[in-house]
């Protein structure tokens, strides 16, 4: 039986066409081909955007640089018929902050940098400890479930707005170290209560602690709650990425669980600790908003510690407990028996007062004399002299007294006797050294100041010596360290230069620029120290 031809070539029956093999398997090789060119495709896009996202994060960065680079330069070199370049000595090495004086400015940055110090101490030492208390209960004590409720929480509160925790710390922080919530009277200079006008009490925060209405201390604590989220987070997954067998080991030798978390856990996660601390550190550098609304805008007078100023004091005082002189008692002759009790002395035209011996460096001053003047007094004017210890007299003052009125004829009269201004010294007077524009400069020495009435008699109620020395060595060291007072911090400059305080293109303006560079140097000081010591220190377990 004769075959079909197309049988014998391999071909089915009724002529049909078959399937080509190799067909097939060349139109999988080209699917595959085109997936794999795809996804090439779409990794080499991927590849491309991240490379293009990281040059440009360096492109920014280096913009920045430039920026900051080209006019902290124009401020040290200066521009032709605008201003003259600060020098980097005096950038560097003055103490002195005062760039919004007009012809007395002066450019050492640190004041400033004492200011921001003061910040991140204060925020430091709530957030560091507190942080870290919290990181070592969430990791070692805390159940899971509350774990997994209280770390979102925490690093929902590193979201809350800078401006919101300013205004915090000015409403609520400030008041509550005042003590606001206790109040007492208003009381002027002789201790009375004042009224409104509506006849009210006036009444004032008891503030034991003299805390400033701006201040470090509030601006402070609101930068550390900023960043205790940042401490805490860091160093609870630092603790819990120590091996488990440690803790086990530590068990199986006999120590509590206190004593593996201080004495095993917390050493072997040091370095992820300490980067964490550096990194709230460079936060608290680099907060802007809080400090500007918290903790106000004074310099912080560090050319003080070299150079004193003269401040205020009370030199002497003649009160209830002044020792006086012979023949400088009350006259029973001239008030009445309850008037003579309380009286200090009666100054009369040749029965004068002479206040206690006082000594005064060179280059001190005495300003005036403060005198209240019982009612009874009826002498019209008082004289003041100043008396070296040779009794030459140096200056003198003279007031009349003022006649008591109807309403006030039981009321004391108080007056003031300024001595006009001199300098008695070789030492010249320096701008800004002394307090007030009247008063006597004297040399090194004793002296005295003796008050005579003019004519009639004056009853002296107190009597008090206004004079300006020299701030102590130890007002003078603590001053930096006062966080009760105002400080203007690196950030908060930079806030007020660009809210417009000073014109563009003037010397202030460039100044801003300098500080913002040594602000930036700073804070990448801080960030690369933090991740070199996680790296070269980090602990590595099997």
């Amino acid at each position: 039986m004769a075959s079909n031809p197309a049988d014998a070539q391999g071909q089915p029956p009724g002529g049909a066409v078959a399937p080509r093999v190799g067909a097939e398997k060349d139109d999988l090789r080209m699917g595959r081909a085109k997936r794999v060119w795809v996804r090439r495709l779409v990794e080499g896009g991927i590849v491309t955007l991240l490379a293009g996202c990281g040059v440009f994060t360096l492109l920014i960065t280096l913009g920045i640089v430039y920026a900051l680079a080209r006019d902290t330069l124009t401020f040290f070199q200066g521009v032709p018929g605008k201003f003259e370049g600060v020098s980097p000595l005096e950038f560097f090495g003055s103490l002195h902050w005062s760039p919004l004086l007009g012809a007395d400015q002066h450019f050492g940055v640190w004041p400033l940098v004492v200011g921001t110090l003061a910040v991140t101490v204060v925020a430091v030492g709530l957030a560091g400890p507190l942080g870290l208390i919290t990181a070592i209960w969430l990791s070692e004590y805390a159940p899971s479930r509350v774990r997994n409720l209280l770390k979102p929480i925490l690093e929902i509160l590193a979201g809350v707005p800078t401006v919101v925790l300013g205004f915090f710390a000015l409403t609520v922080i400030t008041p509550t170290l005042q003590l606001a919530f206790i109040q007492r009277p208003v009381l002027d200079a002789n201790g009375q209560s004042l009224v409104d006008p509506a006849g009210k009490v006036m009444m004032q925060a008891w503030n034991p602690l003299g805390v400033e209405g701006y201040n470090v201390l509030a601006a402070g604590l609101a930068v550390g709650i900023l960043t205790l989220p940042i401490v805490t987070t860091l160093a609870e997954d630092a603790l819990r990425a120590v091996p488990r067998a440690l803790r086990e080991g530590s068990y199986g030798v006999g120590a509590t669980r206190f004593e593996t978390s201080i004495k095993v856990v917390f050493p072997a996660a040091l370095s992820g600790i300490i980067a964490a601390i550096l990194l709230a550190v460079a936060r608290c550098v680099g907060e802007t908003m809080i400090v500007a609304l918290a903790a106000g805008g004074r310099h912080v007078p560090l050319q003080y510690i070299v150079d004193p100023p003269l401040v205020i004091e009370t030199v002497a005082r003649a009160d209830g407990s002044t020792p006086l002189a012979q023949g400088q008692g009350v006259s029973s002759t001239t008030t009445s028996s309850e008037e003579a009790l309380r009286a200090v002395a009666t100054v009369r035209p040749d029965m004068p007062f002479e206040f206690p011996i006082i000594t005064l460096r060179g280059g001190e001053k005495l300003d005036e004399v403060d005198v209240s003047v019982l009612p009874t007094s009826d002498a019209t004017s008082l004289s003041a002299q100043i008396i070296d210890a040779k009794d030459n007299i140096l200056s003198e003052a003279r007031i009349d007294i003022p006649s008591p009125g109807d309403a006030d004829a039981n009321a004391h009269r108080n007056v003031s006797l300024s001595f006009p201004a001199a300098n008695l010294t070789d030492r010249p007077l320096r701008p800004g050294e002394e307090a007030r524009p009247i008063g006597v400069r004297l040399e090194s020495g004793d002296y005295r100041v003796r008050l005579t009435a003019v004519s009639g008699a004056v009853l002296l109620a107190e009597a008090t010596v206004e004079g300006e020395r020299f701030m102590s060595a130890v007002d003078r060291a603590l001053m930096p360290m006062d966080v009760r007072q105002s400080m203007q911090p690196m950030t908060g400059y930079l806030v007020q230069i660009f809210l417009g305080d000073v014109s563009n293109l003037g010397i202030e303006y460039y100044s801003s620029y300098a500080v913002a560079a040594l602000l930036f140097v700073l804070t990448l000081i801080l960030t690369m120290v933090g991740h070199l010591v996680r790296k070269r220190f980090q602990q590595k377990y099997e």
